[in-house]
């Protein structure tokens, strides 16, 4: 997935990148905070079993510090799509995956290395429209700078996919 600008400053650059079979989080840590954005790539990630979320936790922050809404539209025949708000939670919550389906999406965080994070993502499961679909938007209520990313399912374990970090200056 190519993700950059043509330029010096704007240019994305790849950090890390997991490719987990196994266990239920994944961890960028030693971040610098010589990016001001960071994003997640995540491309045909599945689980174990079940349909569990990926949430999103930074520096080992597992206080009420995140709060975020999301619409989701869980089929496209029906179109009955939904708005949640999670005002104060303890992670910033993302992508519901499957066990069938490959889901594909990004995480961009705006502000990374200051003290006012703004989230935004968006997220297909699978390849159809009528399969699920997340767009969630929200922050971060601490100043400091993100160092370490924790991507948690809610149950289950990863059994496959890519999960990539990069960092903009």
């Amino acid at each position: 997935m190519a993700i950059s600008k043509l330029g010096g400053a704007d240019k994305w650059v790849e950090i890390g990148t997991s490719s987990p079979t196994s266990g239920s989080t994944v961890t960028f840590s030693s971040i610098s905070t010589i990016y001001k954005d960071l994003a997640i790539s995540i491309k045909n990630v599945t689980s174990a079993a079940g349909s569990p979320f990926i949430n999103f936790q930074f520096n080992n922050d597992t206080t009420n510090n995140y709060g975020y809404s999301f619409w989701i539209n869980t089929s496209a025949v029906n179109n009955t799509p939904s708005l949640r708000n999670n005002p104060l939670t303890s992670s910033f919550g993302g992508p519901g995956l499957t066990s069938t389906t490959g889901g594909s999406g990004i995480l961009l965080i705006k502000g990374a290395n200051g003290p006012f994070k703004e989230i935004e993502g968006t997220y297909q499961n699978s390849v159809t429209i009528s399969d699920y679909q997340d767009f969630f938007k929200g922050t971060w209520f601490d100043t400091a700078a993100i160092t370490e990313i924790d991507c948690n399912l809610s149950s289950s374990t990863y059994a496959g996919g890519t999960i990539k970090l990069f960092g903009r200056i």
